[in-house]
């Protein structure tokens, strides 16, 4: 989604967290020794923990990584980052130095502290803090959509709108995960946020709102018959969106509907498992997708009596749609099951998995790499849809579904 989940953007194998039995390795608790001793400036104080914690870290990423890494070199990055860093508050310096090895290993692979587990940990349920909108990358900001009975919804943003800036922070410029950093904070923080109404016409209004932040608690699933045809859009896969997915399926095919069609615009991922058997449901046999770690490949198969349905389905998808959701996407167009219609989606290629740390501190760590039915990874480029459109937020209608109706139809 690059909405305010965007920030998730994760395929993940496990619902929860996990804590592995993870052998102890000296030589990382050693590097876990030199990189603490830097970050308390070998103050003459009791860092034990911080050892401890930190060689656990080490021993996670050298164990489960989904490709082999120098955990030496990994302890350099990090001395490099304290050396630099202005941060003088010891717990911290640690903490950045974690963050800085991860951001060396991969973009997705993510250290949390105690809050952002926290709030991590929501974003899978469809929680998160925030004004409410899901939002999408423009040159000026960000396009944003109010999602129901939220702050930015009762404040008056419409559809279309562009968010431009919060506070004096332009948005400009920036990418869509520091929009979203921007935008959410701690529940009943308020946000002041500029947007330009109407923008491409010859005077777009410059409107400025205050909004309170609030736990936003998103529908995942809207589903809906537009006329002869079955809509679903899913927002994320969650530890019980196949349940519910299978149940719309089982009412839609009780009305005899000519097709269905699946929007995953703005769909940043979730649960590995979940887009299986979603995908499962419309397939009768063959590979869903294939898993690979450094230590072996696991293949994720259809089973005949999961299926529930045979009628043709468009997948819609655009830039914000990633992992899980372009699992599916891939399955069941790899298995002609499936046209995709919209913009080409984000490419990610790559699985997660969720450790818990020490200290209720985090971990979201790359594990592995998958590849759909055809062998196709995603890692610099997005799916490419069958037919390329783009929805016009300015206008009141769906083109993107409009096609996607018309596709069905035909």
């Amino acid at each position: 989604m690059l909405n305010l989940l965007r920030i998730a953007c994760c395929t993940l194998l496990v619902a929860g967290c996990f804590y592995p039995p993870i052998t102890e390795s000296p030589l990382n608790r050693l590097q876990a020794e030199r990189v603490v001793a830097v970050a308390y400036h070998g103050a003459a104080q009791d860092t034990a923990g911080d050892v401890r914690s930190l060689a656990y870290f080490f021993d996670v990423i050298d164990a489960q990584y989904y490709r082999e890494v120098d955990t030496l070199k990994l302890a350099d990055i990090a001395i490099d980052y304290l050396n630099s860093t202005e941060e003088s508050n010891p717990e911290a310096r640690v903490q950045g130095a974690q963050k800085a090895i991860l951001k060396a290993l991969d973009r997705h692979s993510l250290f949390f502290n105690r809050e952002e587990f926290t709030a991590f940990k929501h974003h899978l349920n469809g929680e998160f803090v925030g004004i409410g909108v899901r939002i999408k990358q423009h040159d000026e900001g960000a396009i944003a959509e109010p999602l129901p009975n939220s702050p930015a919804m009762r404040a008056g943003i419409q559809k279309g709108d562009i968010i431009i800036r919060a506070g004096r922070k332009s948005f400009k410029g920036m990418n869509l995960q520091q929009i979203v950093t921007s935008l959410r904070g701690k529940i009943g923080t308020n946000v002041t946020i500029g947007v330009l109404r109407g923008y491409g016409r010859t005077e777009p209004q410059k409107l400025e709102f205050s909004l309170r932040r609030a736990l936003i608690q998103q529908v995942l699933i809207e589903a809906k018959t537009l006329e002869d045809i079955g809509y679903i859009r899913l927002m994320a896969f969650s530890d019980e969106t196949d349940d519910q997915i299978e149940e719309i399926l089982e009412d839609f095919e009780r009305q005899s509907l000519r097709g269905y069609i699946f929007d995953l615009r703005g769909n940043p991922g979730g649960l590995l498992q979940q887009a299986v058997t979603i995908a499962d449901y419309f397939l009768d046999n063959g590979k869903i997708v294939s898993v690979q770690n450094r230590h072996k490949e696991d293949v994720f198969s259809a089973s005949s009596y999961r299926s529930i349905t045979e009628r043709p389905v468009v997948i819609l998808i655009d830039g914000a749609t990633a992992s899980s959701a372009e699992i599916l996407a891939l399955a069941l167009s790899d298995h002609q099951r499936a046209s995709v219609i919209g913009e080409e989606s984000f490419g990610k290629g790559t699985v997660q998995t969720l450790y818990g740390l020490h200290d209720d501190n985090g971990l979201k760590l790359t594990t592995a790499r998958y590849a759909s039915p055809n062998g196709t990874i995603l890692i610099e480029n997005g799916i490419a849809p069958d037919i390329a459109i783009v929805d016009d937020p300015i206008t009141s209608e769906d083109e993107v579904i409009q096609a996607a109706l018309a596709e069905l139809r035909r």
